[in-house]
């Protein structure tokens, strides 16, 4: 089963790149869609009930809301402007080979050895505008989509697999 796995950050945070871009009719847009689409910092938050973007992200794909809702955030509730989008995640699964070093030092460096994707058309996300680059991402993934995977904590570090 593909997976990734990263250390809990200092903030206590764990962000993933993802590719998010303007909803496509078909599978085969989707997937060129993807390919072309732009990389987004994500921050996966398990207490998110859907997916957020920043205004950052509305702007840079030129989405325009369908509708709007009462949501409450961490920090208040207010008015969001929702918007549909398609997503991206690819995993990576690597392994770790001994490589001799110059030197002449083992070092155990990690290869890739399988890419899966696993993508989601025509999300639901609601735009907060005080989430952005100055925390590190640009879209939090709620549990709309990481219901989809199987996530592991444990000593703060976090495995996602698909």
């Amino acid at each position: 089963m593909p997976s990734f796995s990263r250390q809990i950050d200092r903030h206590g945070q764990f962000i993933v790149g993802i590719k998010i871009f303007p909803p496509t009719e078909s599978g085969d847009d989707f997937d060129r869609a993807a390919k072309a689409a732009a990389g987004y910092r994500a921050l996966v938050d398990t207490g998110a009930n859907h997916c957020c973007i920043s205004e950052k992200v509305v702007a840079d794909l030129n989405l325009r809301p369908y509708s709007q809702s009462e949501m409450m955030t961490a920090g208040a509730p207010h008015t969001a402007l929702l918007y549909r989008v398609d997503i991206a995640i690819s995993v990576t699964e690597t392994e770790l080979r001994s490589e001799k070093q110059k030197d002449g030092q083992i070092v155990l460096t990690p290869h890739p050895v399988l890419e899966t994707s696993k993508g989601f058309g025509h999300v639901k996300v609601s735009a907060i505008p005080d989430i952005g680059g100055d925390r590190g991402f640009d879209v939090i993934l709620g549990m709309n989509i990481l219901s989809h995977f199987h996530i592991t904590l444990h000593q703060g570090q976090i495995i996602i697999s698909i």
